[in-house]
């Protein structure tokens, strides 16, 4: 607050507008120099202003993109589910969570070794190893997984690496 005081003194003089403050009872280089700082300040605030509007905008449009994307992940019939490199749930949709017949609270966090017997994880660590290593999406078909109640789940698996913007994997989708 007290840089906008400083700047407001360079202004105002007791009993007079800023305008009549500017060209009043001053020698023409304060005339000069206070003119200059209130057009760049004037010019610095139309850019700010106009930066701060793209901001929104830019802002505004993120959050509708990930409202669109998450709207179509949890309504799609398929499971859909992101997974650390550890092999933890960190993110999976309605429909895998009721395929698994767990609360999506339950699943995320969920190792992924806790739903498959010794022989599959094994086949899916495979798979999850090559993406890791290639880079390339791959998919696994007829993977059994183990649901709550102790059915068998038989999924086909799309799986691809999750990276971060700097290019390290993360996870996997």
């Amino acid at each position: 607050i007290w840089v906008l005081d400083a700047i407001l003194d360079l202004f105002t003089v007791p009993g007079k507008t800023i305008m009549g403050a500017l060209f009043t009872d001053l020698a023409a280089g304060k005339i000069y120099f206070r003119l200059v700082v209130l057009t760049s300040f004037t010019v610095f605030g139309f850019v700010i202003s106009g930066l701060m509007g793209k901001r929104r905008e830019a802002e505004e449009a993120l959050r509708n993109s990930e409202q669109r994307y998450r709207t179509i992940i949890e309504s799609m019939a398929d499971g859909y589910y992101e997974i650390s490199l550890s092999g933890k749930f960190i993110f999976c949709n309605d429909a895998l969570s009721r395929m698994l017949g767990r609360s999506k609270e339950k699943v995320i966090g969920l190792n992924s070794r806790e739903i498959m017997n010794r022989s599959n994880w094994r086949k899916l660590f495979t798979i999850f190893r090559e993406v890791y290593e290639s880079g390339q999406p791959d998919r696994i078909s007829d993977l059994a997984l183990q649901r709550q109640d102790g059915q068998p789940l038989y999924i086909e698996v799309s799986m691809a690496l999750i990276k971060q913007l700097d290019g390290r994997a993360v996870g996997f989708r």
